[in-house]
């Protein structure tokens, strides 16, 4: 199995190869100069091993070289030949159509990264559903400790080696809370959690109701439990935990399985 992927991988990277030459060859024995030959090869060659190299899925350790991965083997052709083609043809013709390729092909490739960094495995202790709180000698130690905690927070499937993705934005606020406008956001994806986009929202508190001083890490689980949650005016109703107004709120983000 690994031995046929990896031939035929060779033989298409050999093939593009091969095609973007030929072309190189048709246009010099036309007389139209065209893209020049050096920057086909260039940009051939350098596609053809993205080809190969991105054919790996991300993340799945010694499983990685018995699987092919399509999907990245496109991405990866399109962003090496786009930068490594593009940008030999700038610096070969200084035409502005070889920097633009650079670039297109520069951004598909940060994207494919972002889009496949692997999981964040616990460091520390795992968080439990629902309220963790903090311990420190005064309210800012303790909510250095519950920010700690909520920095390296990472959730695992049972005893898999499956971890939850964490989004890639983490809405941080200052004394004033959330703004409303994201507080209102935030409670409309709640109301529509999927497991599959939404799991897990952790929420990074300055104080507990009835409890002040007190920061906090909260855990809500689960889309059926992300559900649950309910806006009460500026505040959001949690089941066993209460009510968090949007003003005490420090800090939010979201997870979900890959």
């Amino acid at each position: 199995m690994r031995k046929s992927i990896f031939t035929g991988l060779l033989v298409l990277a050999g093939l593009a190869v091969s095609t973007l030459a030929q072309a190189a060859t048709t246009a010099a024995g036309s007389g139209d100069p065209g893209i020049p030959s050096s920057v086909l090869w260039i940009g051939g060659i350098a596609a053809g091993l993205a080809f190969f190299l991105g054919s790996f899925p991300p993340n799945r350790g010694d499983m990685a070289a018995s699987e092919w991965d399509m999907q990245g083997s496109l991405f990866w052709t399109v962003a090496m030949g786009g930068i490594f083609g593009g940008g030999a043809l700038y610096l070969n013709s200084g035409d502005t159509i070889g920097l633009i390729a650079a670039g297109f092909g520069a951004l598909v490739g940060v994207t494919r990264l972002l889009t496949t960094r692997p999981p964040r495995v616990p460091k520390g202790a795992p968080l439990t559903d629902g309220i963790n709180r903090a311990q420190g000698d005064s309210p800012k130690a303790k909510f250095k400790a519950a920010e700690r905690a909520y920095n390296k927070a990472s959730f695992q499937a049972g005893n898999s080696n499956r971890f939850a993705t964490r989004a890639p934005r983490d809405w941080r606020y200052g004394a004033g809370g959330m703004a409303i406008s994201d507080f209102t956001m935030l409670a409309d994806s709640l109301a529509s959690a999927n497991s599959n986009t939404f799991d897990i929202l952790l929420l990074l508190v300055r104080e507990l109701p009835g409890e002040a001083d007190q920061p906090a890490v909260i855990v809500v689980r689960g889309a059926a439990q992300l559900r649950t949650v309910t806006r009460n005016g500026n505040s959001f109703s949690i089941p066993q935990v209460g009510e968090i107004p949007a003003a005490s709120i420090a800090g939010a983000i979201g997870y979900a399985w890959r």
